[in-house]
């Protein structure tokens, strides 16, 4: 059940999902608000899909491992946005194919399949939500394969250095294995571009962070 606050929190990220009143009585009935902490897993890779996450606040981050240990950010669900996956997975009755976790302290309406099926049939809001979600989805991963089949990996670490330090030289805490997820990439390998770029005096390397120095990254050409 969710309550009235916890109603304008939703419709106020979500105008196009709560339309109607008949709507906005099912999902006040049926859809639960949940408070998670930094770091829960939501699916496993294989798990049965039994409700829609829409991030209220916080961010869920999906990636896709292989047996060998390595993984790969498929990408972020923030603010205002759905899980497609998630979608997917129930619409074709089949198992979650990544893993869904939380990268902060975040509030999370959770939709049941059923009323997920029963939305996308009865309200025109949902359906064009849905399409769009996935139009922007597809067209993410797909940069994604071009950036891990064609892309230089040294300069794909260098502008990601930059994006996650908004290039002003901040001490970054993150791990040579989150970057490694970022890329699609192995930790062995990003740790020796990092090592090489530290004996160039580019980085100074910590335990679980990175400080970015204000210098040139590796240019193309």
């Amino acid at each position: 059940m969710i309550s009235e606050s916890e109603w304008r929190a939703f419709a106020e990220l979500f105008p196009s999902l709560g339309k109607t009143r008949e709507t906005e009585l099912l999902i006040k009935r049926l859809g639960l608000i949940r408070r998670v902490e930094e770091g829960n897993i939501l699916y496993r890779d294989g798990d049965e899909c039994t409700h829609l996450p829409l991030v209220i606040s916080g961010e869920l981050q999906l990636t896709k491992h292989a047996e060998s240990g390595r993984g790969i950010t498929l990408y972020r669900v923030d603010d205002g946005e759905s899980c497609i996956l998630s979608t997917l997975s129930i619409l074709n009755a089949d198992s979650f194919p990544a893993e869904a976790r939380t990268n902060t302290p975040s509030t999370l309406c959770l939709i049941p399949a059923d009323l997920l099926r029963r939305l996308i049939d009865t309200d025109e809001g949902w359906r064009q939500f849905v399409f769009a979600t996935y139009h922007r989805r597809l067209s993410g991963l797909i940069a994604l394969i071009e950036e891990v089949v064609f892309g230089k990996l040294d300069l794909r670490l260098a502008h990601l250095l930059q994006k996650l330090t908004a290039g002003n030289g901040e001490d970054l805490q993150i791990t040579h294995q989150q970057l490694a997820e970022e890329l699609g990439s192995s930790r062995e390998v990003v740790s020796r571009l990092l090592k090489e770029w530290e004996r160039k005096g580019m980085v100074e390397l910590h335990r679980g962070r990175i400080l970015v120095k204000n210098q040139l990254f590796p240019q193309e050409g």
